[in-house]
């Protein structure tokens, strides 16, 4: 797609490299992937970060500081491949009555960063590398005006949006797991609770 043309594969291949490694990482779109509904072996993490916007209907354009890129990544040691996913949530035009939504449009230093911060990811989740959170600065080229509107928002509408009202705010490249232990632990205490009850 559009939204990974050459400059972010390139830059994903070039920072993977730079890690010598053996595995081969691939990046690649998927609309439809959410921060639930997680197999075991797959993390996920979420960047938001400053983006542009313009309606093809009316050409209005803006800014948002507050867009949200999804990413689902995994490693297979055993094949040799690392798989990586990624989503970048769009929002609608507020001046005009078209409903669709409208794509991000990135800076290249920006892109740089969200590489490195899922770079970053990529090394502590799947690699289990001890390191630091990447504190990376955005850069914004213009001057924002009022509050994020979530009545525009794509992440607002599904509910994943850190600055939805109606959300516990979530730190930025908060990264989220299923845990299987976790699982398993909530079934021998469910078990055990129905075994109380039908003794009693």
């Amino acid at each position: 797609t559009k939204m990974l043309r050459s400059k972010w594969r390139e830059g994903f291949e070039e920072k993977i490299a730079s890690l010598d490694r053996k595995e081969t990482w691939t990046l690649t779109p998927d609309p439809d992937i959410t921060l639930k509904d997680l197999g075991p072996e797959w993390r996920c993490c979420r960047i938001t970060t400053f983006a542009k916007f313009k309606c093809s209907e009316c050409s209005n354009s803006w800014g948002s500081a507050q867009v949200l890129i999804l990413f689902h990544m995994t490693l297979d040691r055993r094949q040799g491949r690392g798989r990586v996913k990624v989503r970048f949530f769009k929002q609608q035009c507020r001046r005009c009555e078209d409903t669709r939504f409208v794509n991000p449009e990135f800076l290249a230093p920006n892109i740089d960063v969200i590489l490195d911060k899922l770079v970053s990811q990529i090394r502590k989740k799947c690699y289990r590398e001890n390191l630091g959170e990447n504190q990376s600065p955005f850069i914004m080229d213009e001057e924002l005006e009022g509050p994020h509107e979530s009545a525009h928002c794509e992440a607002c509408k599904e509910g994943v949006c850190e600055h939805r009202q109606d959300l516990v705010p979530r730190p930025t490249s908060a990264v989220y797991r299923q845990d299987p232990e976790s699982i398993i632990l909530l079934v021998v205490v469910v078990v055990i609770i129905l075994w109380v009850l039908i003794i009693s």
